[in-house]
């Protein structure tokens, strides 16, 4: 028996066992029956393992270049190093596919070790192992009977096709596994509120239950995002971050509606309030990872991220997305009414936390329903009839900013207002010193600034207002003005995991706006052709082309121009751009050289030439970019402290520091997410 052959049988196997887990643990959780509950999460721990062989043998035909698996010869190549035939594996539609179904099944583990320590809130975790359950036997159903990764070939080939190469990069080796764990991960907030449906309960143990879980997903997935557009960043050699790709959409879709579930889990926690609203989120946010599955597979599209053109396939995944999101909507149209038991009747004023986070949540579903539009409307119109019309980044900037732009306004003083109501007196000696430090930083920058455009100053004063927040909300934690050197340092210490997560991600949030505005509105691009030994002022620096040769790589052969930058400071860089030609896959990839700093790039890309006629060199100044990314390691940062356990770690107790309705005072509750 072939290897593979075994991989192919634990799949199967893994199915049948996917199976029992969700039959059995939705039968413990209506009866309360420990046998079921016990044989439902022993089944996903060994569905997870099965699974896992799978995917290690797959990855040990790619990696012994075993070219009897079709496909192993269709994507990978003996020459090919290590890393790019591991990641070879993920880097097609039937790998990816099972990848997916093992984070599926690794998160559905972890549900059960959770399940077995479980004393409150068992039949829920039940209800929503069951539900994880189901998902796996769509997508392992998927992957056996239309996009089998162990299909055998009859002739077996000299060698390889090779995997496409601008997939070969170690940017696209790690960001697809952390967009999936992600995508995936939403799937545990949508197992979640199908049980809340199910149970007609989604209480403040149910919100604590799924936040963890949801913050994860969310940490993750931004990311894989991050990741992916840093990757295009330097590998393209387009210079740009992200370029409203309808596959890129579809990744930020389920991020912004995933935003806006952690908050709203964290009024159902807090204050028992946004039930129905919680539990929808939570179906629309996987929902949309279902929908950029789609898009990615069914053919509709010709790109990169593109990784079949077999509209069968599509059409099946259409089936189970259409299943997937139909039947909980159904579910929630009739059970929504129910969730919402011992909810607190007093409705929220209007100057209040709740209103403010409901606020930015129906603005950042919005956002995300406009991306969607503007994503599918082309491609239902091409499906109609025929015609094809573009809808780039104009739509979406002119669209999707003002949208944020009203987001970030509000986001940074919702922490700062109580519960149920706020005063203005209390959070005046907040906002005031917020407004004046944006305004005189806005005054400063347009003095420095000669002809700095207003959306230039919009965007850049919206990453100060944000920033200035989460100074607020520290000095809100460490007790008011009056208090900040007499204790608040052993406050600031002591606040709670998710308080102080939220600040680090509003603070990444104010350091990615400003590196938005930084590389949007004063880059600079510089198209010269050049012999070897002529110069060329950019910026403040000369770039000096010193020459070009020709390389060889373990895979393809590349051109090199070597650029020697030299600085103010007569201090020198080299910089050297290539152009790659990988003969078996018959194309080749552009190699920027890049030289970062803490206040931007600057990108150089070798565009060809002849001795003759001259090179083309580009040259880009990309002010703040770095910041880009920066923001959102911290954003990711802030998502994984947020999953702390709430209250303060040094005087939890003390009703003096936690109770917002005893003194209205906005620091004395920690936001959660």
């Amino acid at each position: 028996m072939h290897l593979t052959e075994i991989g192919h049988f634990a799949l199967s196997l893994a199915l049948a066992l996917a199976i029992i887990q969700s039959i059995m643990l939705f039968r413990g959780a209506r009866s309360g029956d420990q046998a079921s509950i016990k044989l439902g999460w022993l089944s996903a721990h060994l569905t997870f393992i099965l699974v896992a062989a799978s995917f290690v043998i797959l990855t040990i035909a790619f990696v012994q270049s075993d070219f009897s698996v079709a496909l192993v010869a269709a994507h990978s190549h003996s020459l090919k190093p290590l890393l790019y035939k591991i990641s070879g594996v993920w880097g097609n539609h039937e790998g990816s596919l099972l990848l997916w179904v093992l984070i599926l099944t690794l998160f559905g583990a972890l549900m059960a070790s959770r399940l077995k320590r479980l004393t409150d809130g068992q039949s829920t975790m039940s209800y929503a192992l069951s539900v994880q359950g189901m998902i796996v036997i769509a997508f392992i159903g998927l992957i056996l009977f239309t996009s089998n990764p162990f299909e055998r070939l009859t002739s077996l080939p000299d060698d390889g096709n090779g995997l496409n190469p601008i997939l070969q990069d170690p940017g696209l080796a790690f960001h697809p596994p952390m967009l999936y764990l992600g995508y995936v991960g939403l799937s545990v907030g949508f197992a979640f509120a199908v049980a809340a449906l199910i149970e007609g309960r989604a209480d403040a143990n149910w919100a604590k239950l799924a936040r963890r879980w949801v913050l994860i997903a969310w940490s993750a997935l931004t990311a894989g995002i991050a990741l992916g557009s840093w990757w295009a960043y330097y590998e393209l050699g387009w210079g740009g971050w992200w370029f409203w790709d309808p596959v890129e959409n579809a990744s930020l879709m389920p991020w912004l509606v995933a935003t806006a579930l952690i908050h709203s889990l964290n009024v159902v926690e807090k204050r028992n309030l946004f039930h129905s609203w919680t539990v929808l989120m939570a179906i629309l946010a996987f929902g949309l990872s279902l929908i950029g599955t789609f898009i990615v597979r069914s053919g509709l599209l010709t790109s990169v991220h593109a990784f079949t053109n077999d509209p069968a396939r599509g059409l099946v995944i259409l089936v189970i997305i259409l299943i997937a999101i139909g039947v909980p909507l159904l579910l929630f149209g009739w059970r929504a009414g129910t969730l919402a038991r011992d909810q607190d009747i007093s409705s929220p004023a209007l100057l209040s936390r709740e209103t403010a986070l409901q606020a930015n949540n129906l603005l950042l579903v919005v956002t995300s329903a406009t991306v969607l539009v503007g994503t599918l409307y082309p491609l239902i119109i091409e499906a109609v009839n025929g015609a094809r019309i573009s809808v780039g980044a104009p739509f979406f900037e002119a669209s999707v900013g003002p949208l944020l732009g009203l987001m970030l306004i509000v986001m940074p003083v919702a922490p700062l207002l109580a519960w149920r109501q706020a005063r203005g007196k209390t959070i005046t000696p907040y906002v005031i010193p917020m407004l004046f430090v944006t305004v005189v930083a806005g005054a400063i920058i347009f003095m420095l600034i000669n002809d700095i455009s207003i959306y230039a100053m919009a965007t850049l004063g919206l990453g100060i207002w944000v920033m200035t927040g989460v100074l607020a909300d520290i000095v809100a934690i460490m007790g008011g003005r009056n208090k900040i050197f007499h204790s608040g340092f052993k406050r600031l210490m002591g606040a709670s995991l998710p308080r102080l997560g939220m600040n680090v991600a509003h603070l990444g949030v104010a350091v990615f706006t400003i590196g938005i505005a930084g590389v949007s509105f004063f880059d600079s691009e510089t198209i010269t052709r050049m012999q070897i030994g002529d110069s060329q002022i950019s910026g403040n620096n000369t770039f000096t082309l010193a020459k070009v040769e020709p390389i060889a790589g373990p895979n393809y052969t590349a051109t090199a121009a070597t650029v020697i930058m030299t600085d103010e400071s007569d201090n020198q860089t080299i910089l050297t751009s290539e152009i790659r030609r990988f003969p078996v896959a018959r194309s080749q990839t552009t190699e920027a050289a890049i030289k970062s700093g803490f206040l931007g790039d600057v990108y150089v890309v070798y565009g060809g030439g002849t001795a003759a006629d001259g090179f083309v060199i580009r040259i880009y100044q990309k002010p703040l970019i770095t910041w880009i990314w920066g923001g959102a390691g911290l954003m990711m940062l802030g998502g994984l402290l947020a999953m702390g356990s709430g209250g303060s770690r040094v005087s939890r107790g003390s009703k003096q520091h936690s109770d917002p309705q005893r003194n209205n005072e906005p620091a004395n509750r920690p936001m959660e997410g």
